[in-house]
């Protein structure tokens, strides 16, 4: 009886962290990207669309349809993160940090990026300092970009969500 109880918990918590994940996700990313319903191109000449999306149609579309980009975007970089660093879906602070610098970079750079390989070292504090070397574009530092991985006065930037939780896992000595 007690083991099925503690699979609850587990489970309920791990339904919550997901939750929290895509909450916060959404949250930053919009603050940060923002939206424009109409395409336009990036600061390095990418077509891009609604809150950061380049993979789509590039025309006008409605606050609904941006929605519902941006809710699959979420999920997908939030699986992607999840599979390529384990059990960091138990940390929705940091998840939703590393998917939201994924969907900045990309997920094939992601996967070759220091944050990746410190995470995975167990150096959960240094994969958060790692977004911070994440502030160019096209081979120069924006502005924009800095302050999107350190945060400004109004806005958390994904650095600071980062430490939220790996100041947590250090803490608790958690491992994957």
């Amino acid at each position: 009886m007690a083991k099925t109880r503690n699979r609850k918990i587990k489970g309920g918590k791990r339904g919550l962290a997901a939750v929290t994940a895509v909450m916060l996700l959404g949250t930053v990313t919009a603050l940060w990207e923002g939206r424009s319903l109409t395409p336009y191109r990036d600061v390095v000449g990418v077509w891009t669309v609604c809150e950061g999306e380049t993979r789509v149609q590039m025309r006008t579309h409605t606050e609904e349809e941006c929605d519902a980009l941006s809710k699959d975007m979420y999920r997908e970089f939030l699986g992607s993160v999840e599979r390529d660093l384990p059990g960091i879906q138990e940390w929705p602070y940091m998840h939703a940090a590393h998917a939201d610098i994924s969907i900045n970079i990309g997920k094939s750079a992601f996967r070759r990026s220091s944050m990746r390989r410190n995470y995975l070292a167990g150096d959960y504090r240094e994969s958060c300092r790692s977004h911070l070397l994440y502030n160019k574009a096209g081979g120069r530092v924006w502005r924009g970009l800095e302050l999107r991985r350190k945060g400004d006065a109004g806005r958390v930037g994904s650095y600071e969500l980062c430490l939220v939780d790996a100041v947590r896992m250090d803490l608790t000595g958690w491992k994957p």
